[in-house]
């Protein structure tokens, strides 16, 4: 915990070195002083069946980061424009693309992590 999901549209090119992308955003995450970048996960979608609007002719880049519940909203916000400004840089397209990230809280209560096994 946390899990950032990143998901494509299929002509959005990935970082040339999607395990440093991550690997660098978490220790930025780390910095904003409630994540650890050692108990954070990352992962690309690359969608191959899309639609954005009506037929345009874009692609997206759309970061879900899940954590707990309980941070700040000032947090949440930061963590989310810097998710954001990574994409930007990360995420290269030829032909106009929207970015956007959603900051998603999970109830501690139900949830469950086992780890090592």
């Amino acid at each position: 915990m946390p899990h950032l999901t990143i998901e494509t549209s299929r002509r959005v090119r990935l970082p040339s070195d999607p395990k440093r992308f991550f690997t660098d955003l978490f220790v930025a995450l780390e910095q904003l002083g409630h994540f650890k970048a050692a108990d954070c996960k990352g992962r690309v979608h690359q969608a191959s069946h899309y639609a954005v609007g009506e037929g345009a002719d874009r692609e997206f880049v759309h970061a879900t980061f899940a954590i707990l519940e309980g941070r700040p909203p000032e947090v949440r916000a930061a963590a989310a424009e810097l998710i954001l400004s990574r994409l930007s840089s990360g995420f290269e397209s030829v032909i106009p693309c929207d970015r956007s990230v959603e900051v998603r809280e999970m109830e501690r209560a139900p949830y469950r992590k086992v780890s090592g096994i």
